[in-house]
C-alpha cells in the first residue's frame, strides 16, 4: 500500500474529514492534497506527516511507511481483534499539539481532534479514564531511544507528583511542553538534592540535565505511561 492508498484509507474511515480539512491542518493548498491522493507525492515531510497523522488519528509511522498498525488502538494497547464498542473501550481525546522532545513547542491553544480507542481493562490497569487521560505526539529526538520522533504518547493527567526515574509531560515557565524524565539527585552547585529533567538521548552536550525550576509557572501536566508500548 503506497502513500496515496494509505491516505485514502484513512479518509474513508473518517468521512467527517474533508480534503480541505487536511489541507488546513497541514497549512498547505488543496491542490497539494490532491497530489498526495493521486500518487504524485511519494512521501510526506516531517511537519506535514505529523499534522496529517494527528488529524486522521493514525500512527505517523504507519502513514509514512505502511508498517505496523494503522492506529494506536486496542490491539496495540493489550487489546484483541474486536471492533471498539462503547461498552468495551474508552475513547481517549487526542490533543492538537506536540510535546517537544527537544527545545520545546509553545502551545497557545489546545484543541481536541478525535481520539484513540483503548480497552477499558487496559485503562483500569493504570487507574485512568477518558477524563484523566490524553493522547499527544512526541516531537524531536531528545528522548530517543525511549520515545522516538512522532510517537503517540498516552498521558495520565491525574498523576502530577514527581516520581524519580519516570517520564512526565511538563509545562515550563515559558509555556513550552516537554516530555522529560524526572530524576532526584544531589547537585554540587546547588549543594542540595533537587529535581532535574533528563533526556534519554545519550548526547548530553546537546541534551544536558536541567534543574526543574522552583517556579509556580512550571507545572507537571501528567505522567507518560504508554507509547506503542509501556514506559
Amino acid at each position: 500500500m503506497n502513500l496515496a492508498e494509505r491516505l485514502r484509507k484513512a479518509l474513508t474511515e473518517r468521512p467527517e474529514i474533508t480534503q480541505a480539512d487536511l489541507a488546513r491542518a497541514c497549512a498547505i493548498k488543496p491542490p497539494s492534497v490532491s497530489d498526495w491522493l493521486n500518487g504524485k507525492t511519494k512521501r510526506l515531510s516531517g511537519s506535514n506527516l505529523l499534522a496529517a497523522a494527528r488529524l486522521l488519528g493514525v500512527r505517523p509511522d504507519w502513514l509514512a511507511t505502511g508498517k505496523g498498525q494503522m492506529r494506536a488502538d486496542a490491539a496495540s494497547a493489550g487489546g484483541a481483534d474486536a471492533t471498539p464498542s462503547e461498552d468495551d473501550f474508552d475513547l481517549v481525546p487526542q490533543l492538537d499539539l506536540s510535546a517537544a522532545c527537544g527545545d520545546g513547542k509553545f502551545a497557545e491553544h489546545v484543541v481536541v481532534r478525535g481520539g484513540l480507542a483503548f480497552k477499558k481493562t487496559f485503562m483500569r490497569q493504570f487507574g485512568i479514564s477518558e477524563a484523566t487521560s490524553r493522547i499527544i505526539y512526541a516531537q524531536g529526538t531528545s528522548m530517543e531511544p525511549t520515545i522516538g520522533d512522532g510517537r503517540v504518547v498516552l498521558i495520565n493527567l491525574s498523576e502530577t507528583a514527581p516520581i524519580d526515574g519516570k517520564v512526565f509531560l511538563i509545562c515550563d515557565q515559558d509555556g513550552a511542553l516537554l516530555l522529560k524524565r524526572l530524576v532526584r539527585e544531589y547537585d554540587p552547585a546547588m549543594q542540595a538534592t533537587v529535581w532535574k529533567t533528563r533526556s534519554d538521548n545519550p548526547d548530553k552536550r546537546q541534551y544536558p540535565d536541567k534543574i526543574l525550576p522552583d517556579d509556580p509557572r512550571v507545572q507537571i501536566v501528567g505522567r507518560a505511561i504508554w507509547h506503542d508500548g509501556l514506559l
